[in-house]
């Protein structure tokens, strides 16, 4: 998983190494993040509005890292998906808005931007793989 790559000019050549600093028994379970309407008071709900898509926490849970839609598919899928190492580990000690969502930690430090939606009503729908979600504002009955 070592990538090279070759410069040179007249005077020389040089190789650059891109070493991957974590080991390949390192894994991540990847979780696309979605963001539904929160309901904040009455008929008002808020809105997250994040930078990145993918949030991957790893198995022993002292790490965490974020992707974007772009760099997910950038990774080879089979029975195993296996990303390139071009992206920054992070400690679940710190707190990122997406890690903030994930664990529900509870804080008014202003991490997360979010926008106010008043009288909203209209319900959501979304197709991830084979997985649809359905988002009603207020209680309703559902027939599938």
């Amino acid at each position: 998983m070592i990538k090279v790559t070759t410069v040179g000019n007249a005077h020389g050549i040089k190789l650059i190494f891109e070493v991957p600093l974590k080991t390949e028994s390192q894994s991540f379970t990847l979780f696309r993040i979605i963001a539904l309407p929160t309901p904040v008071l009455n008929d008002t709900f808020a809105l997250y509005q994040l930078e990145l898509d993918y949030f991957g926490l790893s198995h022993s849970q002292r790490d965490y890292i974020l992707m974007t839609a772009a760099d997910v598919q950038k990774c080879n899928a089979g029975s195993i998906t296996i990303c390139p190492a071009d992206r920054a580990l992070i400690d679940t000690r710190s707190v990122t808005c997406e890690s903030k969502l994930y664990f529900q930690t509870t804080s008014k430090d202003g991490l997360c931007k979010r926008s106010l939606m008043v009288h909203y009503r209209k319900p959501t729908l979304l197709r991830h793989g084979e997985v649809w979600f359905f988002h009603f504002p207020s209680q309703r009955q559902a027939n599938i």
